[in-house]
């Protein structure tokens, strides 16, 4: 009995030797994606609110991931009991963004994958997935960047008229969008417009506004932020 149960140790300690290596390949390549996977993300992030929070929890996301499938991934018993750990788990705090969601879901991905042991398949999926994020959200944001909101509201009046402001929008924009107009009862108007300045000078757009609508109040917003 005593020699069965140290044949059984010498073997499992074998098959351990075996193992580590691999494990600690994989957990490697973990980090690693999951770290690209984060400058990915900083580099194309469409939302400025929780920008920060949701970079920094990408690796760790990752890993948590992949330390839970090494784990069950042997065991049916420890399999049944996460299932039943996650249906207890709410997520409290909305994802407004949905590229928010991609970059999540990528990093579980990534977990999944080398949690699995499958470093092949995983390492390859992975360098294409991050290869088309890199270039494909770097333009989008590149396309939103040179877009501006801005908020302008101001009293009617004879020198004061929502056509002029249009024209003024029109000679120093090389496009805009009107997103919400609003007159009020007692002649006031506000808007919210997406512009694109002209050479990107927006001092100038800002000066020639100010200018022609000394009593107006003006804010400006980058476009890619999420409120």
């Amino acid at each position: 009995m005593g020699e069965t149960i140290l044949e059984q140790f010498n073997q499992s300690e074998t098959l351990a030797n075996i193992y580590v290596p691999a494990l600690l390949l994989n957990f490697i390549f973990c980090l690693a994606f999951s770290l690209i996977l984060r400058s990915v993300y900083k580099r194309s992030a469409l939302s400025i609110t929780g920008y920060s929070q949701i970079a920094n929890i990408l690796p760790i996301l990752s890993l948590i991931i992949f330390l839970i499938i090494t784990v069950v991934k042997s065991s049916l018993a420890l399999s049944l009991g996460l299932v039943g750990a996650l249906s207890i788990v709410r997520f409290r705090t909305p994802i407004k963004e949905p590229q928010e969601l991609i970059f999540l879901f990528a990093a579980i991905a990534i977990g999944l994958g080398y949690g699995a042991m499958l470093f092949k398949s995983t390492t390859l999926i992975a360098s294409l997935i991050l290869m088309y994020l890199y270039f494909f959200e770097s333009r989008v944001v590149a396309n939103a960047s040179n877009s501006t909101q801005i908020k302008v509201a101001f009293k009617l009046d004879a020198s004061n008229t929502v056509d002029g402001f249009i024209e003024t929008l029109n000679s120093y924009s090389i496009m805009f969008e009107i997103i919400r107009i609003e007159i009020s009862e007692n002649g006031n108007f506000s808007g919210f417009f997406s512009i694109q300045p002209k050479d990107n000078d927006l001092a100038t757009l800002l000066n020639s506004l100010k200018e022609g609508f000394p009593h107006s109040e003006i804010s400006m917003m980058n476009d890619r932020v999420n409120w």
